[in-house]
């Protein structure tokens, strides 16, 4: 049997002070799209080419809030280590940190 690895991290709420009522379900699938090309990025650094990897995605519009998740199964040839895991979770922050900019600089409540 092949080792793989899903983790589940929690990540604290974090308010950015958007104004959500203006973000479309086509933006949110965009930016979904777009943090999964940079996680997939990230991996592709430092995994070897026959770890087999898998990312999921998902955006979800609330009444006043916004989550996203992610989700990443890797299947290693090799153990998975605790490295490996850190990894996986710094690029899932590169992947958070695209949409967060993404969102301020397209959604920002004006302060004013």
């Amino acid at each position: 049997m092949v080792p793989h690895h899903k983790g589940v991290r929690k990540v604290p709420v974090k308010k950015i002070g958007l104004d959500i009522n203006s973000i479309s379900s086509e933006e949110l699938e965009n930016l979904a799209d777009l943090a999964n090309e940079v996680i997939k990025e990230e991996l592709a650094k430092k995994l070897p080419l026959s770890d087999d990897y898998v990312i999921t995605s998902s955006v979800e519009l609330h009444k006043d809030s916004l989550t996203v998740a992610f989700d990443v199964l890797l299947q290693s040839a090799g153990p998975i280590t605790p490295e490996v895991s850190a990894f996986i979770d710094e690029a899932i922050d590169k992947g958070m940190k695209v949409i967060e900019d993404e969102l301020g600089r397209k959604y920002a409540k004006s302060k004013g």
